[in-house]
């Protein structure tokens, strides 16, 4: 390509659509809009940036429950050469150009915590319908693009696979481990989390549990039950969630079901030990940086735990895997994937 081209390329205008704000005590809790959502794409929006690229960000003016669809349907889109849908609110690409508007996918839990005519409909309006109206498609793990083929229908080559990018500080982790009494972070505490087969993990050990989301009743009770030490965090700051990682001696990540998974990046960038599922997207994000053990394997989560607190040499070698890893992961890496996807767009 020739210096006038791409100088001609890269200066064009992307606007990235976000959802409306939840409204507490206005719908159900399990559709909280994730701030890991925003944080990415400001992430990447700041990189493009720095590449001359002209970023904006258009929050819609309503959450997505029934009457916020539908008033966001009468909401005139932003002028811009690209349109991004970063976040859940795909439904909003069938008011624009499937030319020039490209959504991003994170994951279809929603279809496995819904059923009935609710369930339909939601297929329907967030993934059947944008998926056939729009020409460019990505998802944030091979693992969320096979579950949306699954689920529409489409051609697997019209779906581009994208990661997230590190959205945290990366430090080195300073901590010496506590194998007497490891300090174990748990980020997120909804049911895929898997918190129920983590305690029963645990019971027995001398562990301080530190669980970060808010924690269902059936989370709660297998963890006071299994006699587990901890402690309950529904909501932290981005600064406070920093403060958890460098007080950790392992990061316990088990979950079932994922998009992708940034807390094993997040942790890899600290230079924690993260143990968590041997399946995909986890085992695919964590590269070689992590310790795996099976979901749903009561024991082969106990054993892994067990191994961790005993070995050093095990634990070392992980986070020095964790911080090569890390760097795929990169906002100078991802915002460079979505330039040439861009560029592709533009072309």
């Amino acid at each position: 390509m020739l210096e006038s081209d791409f100088s001609r390329l890269m200066s064009f205008s992307v606007q990235f659509i976000e959802r409306g704000e939840f409204i507490p005590g206005g719908g159900d809790d399990r559709d909280r809009p994730s701030p890991s959502i925003e944080r990415v794409f400001r992430s990447i929006g700041d990189e493009l940036k720095r590449k001359g690229v002209e970023v904006g960000y258009f929050k819609l003016p309503n959450h997505d429950t029934a009457v916020g669809i539908a008033k966001n349907f009468l909401v005139t889109p932003p002028e811009a050469d690209i349109l991004h849908i970063c976040g859940q609110s795909t439904y909003y690409g069938l008011r624009m150009s499937p030319k020039r508007t490209v959504a991003t996918f994170h994951d279809l839990n929603i279809l496995r915590i819904r059923s009935g005519m609710r369930r339909k409909v939601i297929k329907e309006l967030f993934f059947n319908l944008p998926v056939r109206h729009l020409k460019y498609l990505t998802a944030i793990s091979e693992a969320t693009k096979r579950d949306l083929v699954a689920c529409t229908g489409c051609d697997p080559e019209r779906i581009s696979v994208i990661g997230n990018p590190l959205t945290i500080s990366s430090e080195p982790h300073t901590r010496e481990f506590d194998v007497d009494r490891p300090r174990l972070l748990q980020i997120g505490a909804l049911p895929h989390k898997n918190i129920v087969r983590l305690a029963s993990a645990l019971a027995g050990l001398r562990v301080h549990v530190i669980v970060v989301g808010g924690v269902d009743v059936v989370s709660m009770d297998a963890l006071i039950k299994n006699g587990i030490d901890v402690e309950f965090h529904p909501v932290l700051s981005d600064q406070e969630i920093l403060h958890q990682y460098r007080s950790a001696d392992a990061v316990t990540f088990f979950s079932t079901i994922e998009g992708f998974g940034l807390p094993i990046i997040e942790a890899q960038a600290m230079g924690v030990p993260v143990l968590t599922s041997d399946v995909d997207p986890m085992r695919d994000v964590a590269g070689k940086g992590a310790l795996l053990a099976d979901p749903f394997s009561v024991s082969s989560m106990r054993t892994l735990i067990e191994r961790v607190i005993a070995d050093a040499e095990f634990r070392a070698a992980a986070v020095d895997a964790g911080r090569r890893n890390v760097q795929r992961f990169s906002p100078q890496a991802i915002a460079g994937k979505y330039l040439d996807f861009y560029e592709k767009m533009l072309q």
